[in-house]
């Protein structure tokens, strides 16, 4: 799903997934199944930066996905994305 985006070559995207699908397991056992996903927000920087946020609900805790898109001339790529707490990664203020 994330491959059309992502600016790296065939086989760092591989690397990526595999590295990603480990930790997943791992989270798996841990937190439990995934439950849900829900939207949170999109912030626009510019016209050429959108972060996206969302919250991943397992049987034990949440998660909160942050997906970063830069505007290149050919389209937008992600320039970063990344999982983790909650509390970190949301302004409660």
């Amino acid at each position: 799903m994330m491959k059309p985006y992502l600016s790296l070559s065939g086989t760092e995207v591989d690397s990526v997934y595999l590295q990603t699908k480990l930790t997943r397991d791992q989270y798996k056992a841990r937190f439990g199944a995934t439950i849900a996903t829900e939207y949170i927000s999109t912030k626009t920087i510019g016209s050429s930066l959108v972060r996206y946020l969302y919250v991943e609900r397992t049987e034990n805790t949440a998660f909160v996905w942050k997906f970063i898109f830069y505007k290149t001339k050919e389209g937008w790529v992600i320039n970063s994305f990344n999982w983790g707490d909650i509390a970190k990664e949301l302004n409660w203020d």
